[in-house]
């Protein structure tokens, strides 16, 4: 019994390693399916079945979300800097300092995630929207919260 201890842990070990090394070959894979549109429609696509024409139409709304992000992005990092800018003063200015905190990117941002859900609820079946919903509960269940 004693010489076999070492080949059953062996074993295991064995077993976790390639339990982990599938683990990460598949979540690579997904990270670089959603870093693009066509994948992150792709994705979607697959899960709610949709035809051709929904597809066309979610890719072309994805790509307009992302040039917006992309813009709302460049905008908060010159704001970012503005406000490192004063802070670094021996004096900062207060009334800049109130304007970078009234200006915070949260409502803007959840303002622009409810728009871009509405529009892919537009393109959706009635039956597809239930199955978006619950895909996007299981996938960004934090949706709101701080992380």
């Amino acid at each position: 019994m004693r010489k076999a201890i070492p080949w059953i842990l062996l074993s295991i070990s064995l077993a976790f390693n390639v339990f982990f090394v599938v683990g990460m070959r598949r979540a690579h894979r997904h990270r670089r399916l959603v870093e693009t549109a066509e994948g992150r429609v792709q994705l979607l696509a697959e899960k709610l079945d949709m035809d051709a024409e929904q597809r066309a139409k979610w890719l072309a709304l994805e790509k307009g979300v992302w040039a917006e992000h992309q813009a709302f992005k460049k905008e908060i990092a010159a704001q970012v800097d503005a406000f490192w800018s004063e802070m670094i003063k021996d004096k900062p200015d207060a009334s800049a300092l109130q304007a970078f905190v009234q200006s915070a990117p949260g409502p803007q941002r959840r303002r622009r995630f409810v728009e871009h859900m509405q529009g892919l609820m537009a393109i959706l079946r009635p039956e597809q929207r239930q199955r978006a919903a619950e895909f996007f509960k299981r996938h960004h269940p934090r949706r709101g919260r701080r992380r």
